[in-house]
């Protein structure tokens, strides 16, 4: 079950029209966020578990949009302009909070869920100041701003790693 997938049950379910549970992966997979260390070495963050962790534990907090952000997110090709197409701009309803890991690396914080929904507001900012509507206050999104305590106990370990792990 791919992302898009699991994100269409979840919203079935909200819904009410789907019974069955999310389900885990199988196998073991998971879905992860990669990224370099400040050590240059390939690290991957359990996405899956850290936003089941920030739902339980931490509130949900207004991040500001940053339209230099977005522009970088689209052409560093970060999100899938086809899942943007097909799922995000169709379905505003199913946006969740952005995930942001502080200090991933030295000094930057890093949405390592989130990009589409980010790129979604940024969007509707730009279309805001193109019909000359003011923003009464910085334009912002849902989202958690996770510190390295909390993110780093979601980094896999590398015996676990594998291709048949990543999604």
């Amino acid at each position: 079950m791919n992302r898009q997938q699991r994100r269409q049950l979840e919203r079935q379910q909200r819904k009410g029209k789907a019974k069955a549970t999310i389900p885990s992966y199988p196998q073991g997979k998971t879905e992860v966020y990669a990224y370099t260390d400040d050590n240059g070495q390939e690290q991957w963050l359990d996405v899956v578990g850290l936003r089941t962790w920030a739902d339980a534990h931490l509130p949900v907090l207004r991040v500001p949009i940053d339209l230099r952000r977005v522009s970088d997110i689209i052409t560093s090709n970060a999100i899938d302009v086809e899942h943007f197409k097909s799922h995000t701009l169709p379905n505003p309803e199913s946006a969740r909070p952005i995930l942001i890991c502080q200090n991933l690396t030295t000094g930057n914080d890093q949405i390592v869920d989130g990009n589409h929904t980010y790129v979604a507001f940024g969007m509707g900012v730009i279309m805001a100041q193109q019909e000359g509507i003011e923003m009464p206050v910085p334009p912002s999104a849902a989202g958690y701003m996770i510190e390295p305590d909390a993110w780093k106990r979601f980094v896999v370990p590398p015996e676990l790693r594998g291709p048949d792990q990543l999604k």
